[in-house]
This record gives C-alpha cells, sequence and structure tokens, in this order.
C-alpha cells in the first residue's frame, strides 16, 4: 500500500522525561492509521521506520516559545534578519543573540506573526530527533497542532499535562494544566482584546476551565489528538541556521548503498558544505572583530568591554524617555519611500545610537546616493546626512546618517 498520502505528526515535550505523542494519518481519506504516546524522548527511535517513509511534522511544546506581531514598514521586509530582533529586544528577558526568530516566510499580513525561541532548546529538540535518526519537514510550536476558525478559541489538554490554547490565526499559548487551573484567568487577560474576544471555546477531549470566557463547546471526536489532521497555517521554526541544517541532513539521509555515482556526489557535496561552514565561522569570527571595533570607535572612553551587546542595551536605556517611543522602526517607516524607489540600493549595515540611525548602503553610482538622500528628505520629517562615499570596481558605498527633523517631535507619527 502507498505511503504517500500518510503523515507522521510528533509532538515533542520541553523535556526529555515526559510524554512524546505520535500519530500517523492519512491525508487523503482524512482516517486514523495509527497512535501512541512515549514515556519519554528517549524512545523517539521507536518512531524511525515510521518517519523513514512519510513525511514527517513535528510539533514542540510551547512553554518556552514566545508568539508576537510586530508592524514592519515595508520598506524593512528585506531586512527582517536584522529587524526583528532589535523591534523585540525590549519585550524579551534574554539576549536577543541566545534567541532564534522565526516568521511565515509568505506572510501578507499588516502585522508580522514571529515565533522566538532560545538556540539551546531548539538544539536539545534536533538533537533528539537526530538520536533517533526522524528528519521533520516542518517544526511548529505546539497551538498550531489546533485549527483556526474566526470568532473560536480551540483547546486541548494532552494526557502528560498539557493544556493547548490556540486563540487566533497566529496566537495562542500552552501551560501545564495544573497551572492553568490557577492561572486560567491571568492568560486570558493577557490573550484578549476587543477583537480577540471569541463566540465560543471547541475544546477535543475532556477539559477543565474554570470561568471560561465564552461557551464551551465539545467537539465530536474520538480521539482528540487527530484534530492535527485539521490544523492550517503556523510558523515553521526550520528557517535560518536550522534550515540550512535540515538541508544537509536531508542530502546525508538520502545516500544510499545502491547508488554508488550518488554517493560520490553526496561526498563532495557535504566536503563542500564542510569547507564552507569552516569559512562562514572564520567570517562570523571576523565580523564579531569588527563589531567591537566599530564600538570602540563609537564609544571610545569605554576601554573595557564584556559584552558588545549588553553595553549597547545600556546606551539605548540612557536614551530612553526622550519622547522617540517608536524608535528605529519609526525611522525606517520614514524611509520606506526612498527604499522603495531605489530597489537596487543594498542595505549592508544598520546602528542606531542616540536618536541617531547610521546606514552603510551599496550602491551603483553617486548619483544613486544622492537621490536616496534628496527622496527620503521629501517629507520634510527626517534629515538624512551622507558621509563618507567610496568607490570599489563597479560599486558604490556611502555612509548615511538619519535623525529626525525636529528632535523634539520624538518621532510622533
Amino acid at each position: 500500500m502507498s505511503k504517500a498520502n500518510e503523515r507522521l505528526y510528533i509532538r515533542l515535550p520541553a523535556s526529555t522525561n515526559q510524554i512524546c505523542h505520535w500519530l500517523i494519518w492519512d491525508a487523503a481519506a482524512g482516517e486514523l492509521i495509527a497512535s501512541g504516546e512515549l514515556s519519554s524522548a528517549e524512545q523517539l527511535s521507536q518512531l524511525s521506520d515510521k518517519a523513514a517513509s512519510r513525511e514527517t511534522t513535528v510539533f514542540v511544546a510551547s512553554h518556552g516559545i514566545a508568539l508576537r506581531q510586530i508592524s514592519i514598514p515595508s520598506g524593512a521586509q528585506r531586512h527582517l534578519n536584522q529587524v526583528v530582533p532589535y523591534a523585540l529586544e525590549e519585550e524579551l528577558a534574554s539576549d536577543i543573540d541566545s534567541l532564534h526568530f522565526a516568521w511565515p516566510q509568505k506572510s501578507k499580513q499588516p502585522e508580522l506573526p514571529v515565533a522566538v525561541v532560545a538556540h539551546t532548546q531548539m538544539q536539545t529538540w534536533l538533537q533528539w530527533l537526530k538520536q533517533a535518526g526522524i528528519q521533520p519537514k516542518r517544526m511548529l510550536p505546539d497551538v498550531f497542532m489546533l485549527p483556526y476558525k474566526p470568532k473560536q478559541w480551540q483547546a486541548m489538554q494532552l494526557t502528560g499535562g498539557d493544556t493547548l490554547v490556540r486563540t487566533g490565526a497566529w496566537s495562542g499559548f500552552a501551560i501545564e494544566t495544573q497551572l492553568f487551573e490557577q492561572l486560567a484567568s491571568q492568560l486570558v487577560a493577557d490573550s484578549l482584546t476587543p477583537e480577540s474576544m471569541p463566540e465560543a471555546i471547541v475544546h477535543y477531549g475532556d477539559l477543565n476551565w474554570p470561568q471560561p470566557p465564552a461557551l464551551l463547546q465539545a467537539a465530536d471526536i474520538e480521539v482528540p489528538l487527530t484534530v492535527v489532521g485539521q490544523s492550517s497555517g503556523g510558523i515553521d521554526l526550520l528557517q535560518g541556521k536550522y534550515r540550512q541544517k535540515q538541508q544537509r541532513q536531508r542530502s546525508q539521509h538520502n545516500w544510499t548503498p545502491l547508488a554508488i555515482a550518488a554517493g560520490v556526489v553526496a561526498v563532495l557535496g557535504l566536503s563542500l558544505q564542510i569547507t564552507q561552514l569552516v569559512s562562514l565561522n572564520s567570517q562570523q569570527e571576523q565580523l564579531s572583530q569588527q563589531i567591537e571595533q566599530t564600538y570602540k570607535q563609537t564609544f571610545p572612553n569605554e576601554t573595557r568591554i564584556v559584552n558588545v551587546r549588553s553595553q549597547l542595551n545600556q546606551h539605548l536605556q540612557q536614551v530612553q524617555g526622550t519622547g522617540n517611543q517608536e524608535g528605529v522602526l519609526a525611522l525606517l517607516q520614514q524611509l520606506e519611500p526612498a527604499f522603495a524607489a531605489q530597489e537596487e540600493l543594498e542595505l549592508e549595515l544598520m546602528r542606531y545610537d542616540n536618536g541617531q540611525l547610521r546606514l552603510q548602503v551599496n550602491g551603483k553610482s553617486f548619483e544613486q546616493l544622492e537621490a536616496f538622500r534628496q527622496l527620503a528628505e521629501q517629507s520634510g520629517r527626517i534629515r538624512v546626512s551622507q558621509g563618507q562615499v567610496s568607490q570599489r570596481d563597479q560599486q558604490v558605498s556611502g555612509a548615511i546618517t538619519v535623525t529626525w527633523a525636529d528632535a523634539s517631535a520624538g518621532g510622533a507619527v
């Protein structure tokens, strides 16, 4: 029997000694083929054979995953890797260098949904799967196991002690069931907005929810976990450096003993990737040195550098309270028309300090940089100063400083 339509779904807990759930679903027939539980992540190897011939999607415990939505100017869409961590930095307790940021790659929403998880947690989950010989196609926060329906919340209590609630297309929360009954009212208060007030809460299986914000409706479903077959949307965490790792592992997984020629190609490809990885590590070290050197040039009075990111945060905190509540995002929004008109202009470096946004941009000519400056200043709200400009081969590189035209306005939009 063909397994092309079969999907393996695995739900991983936050720690190794908790229950792992799994099921095999026939997507074409809409039927459950098999399901079960593993007492711990150490038993994931029992699913290796099932994963080898089926598309595998992994859901991971949302306890330690922050789901946020942020407004991003359209002109900054090409630079999300730089803008997203900076925009969320003040909301997060951890250093952003220790966090992985993921978002829908083709989102057309007015606000960008973002999932934030610690690198250590991502590496733990991936290590479990690697040891079991399982290569997932997707990895999503487990609240996205539940379907999304407008004006409804979806909820499920998993055996093993977790309660999942999906409150919107890109929002939800997960918590241990014993804590959920105590903290439900606070979690609801944090999730509710006038637009997100549910008309009903559909739950799959038993649910104990003291004082729910809407009428509870039990779904007609024999095996609650099969609701994953109805799920849609979500944020795939396998992106950025984790997407690259996924592709490399897939190449190794497809290396079969009978395909000798293909095996040689795979070995050569892997050797090239290792060489590239060594090169990237070297580049990262050089970049770190450049960042530290730039910091010393910017703050020459500081002779001791322990953590560049933390020390920059201290400087940012010193300028809070000036009225510029939107900071770098507000300035980027003012630059949006200029970036849109000069699509070939590339942003190489961005730095925000003491109310100034400093950019290093690359273009094809001096005229292109000057046109960008003039377009940016047309609104009259910002002042754009062009610094040192250099030319190498057929490329022009220039430094640009952006400030509010009226500093007392504080960037109010």
